[in-house]
């Protein structure tokens, strides 16, 4: 996965960023704040995870990250990645 074509939001300010191997895949962590909002993301290369419901996919991310089912998190895909974000604290 290359960060550098990773998309950003143009507001979003990413405090940190690196590779990782989820489930031996490549993958991007991301810290970052938006509008006041801190949070993270796992992005994920959409070719690796096409045929994966949300909700799987999800469950993944949770045991992976040790989280609780009552904590919030978003998906959305696009035609390259897939973004989950979790995580958010308000300041």
């Amino acid at each position: 996965m290359n960060m550098n074509k990773t998309p950003v939001d143009k507001d979003t300010k990413v405090k940190v960023s690196h590779l990782i191997d989820f489930n031996g895949n490549d993958a991007c962590f991301q810290q970052w704040t938006f509008d006041g909002i801190a949070g993270k993301s796992l992005i994920l290369d959409s070719k690796e995870y096409h045929e994966i419901e949300e909700e799987d996919l999800k469950g993944e991310v949770r045991q992976f990250y040790q989280l609780n089912q009552e904590d919030l998190m978003t998906l959305k895909r696009t035609d390259d990645y897939i973004f989950i974000n979790f995580g958010f604290e308000t300041s």
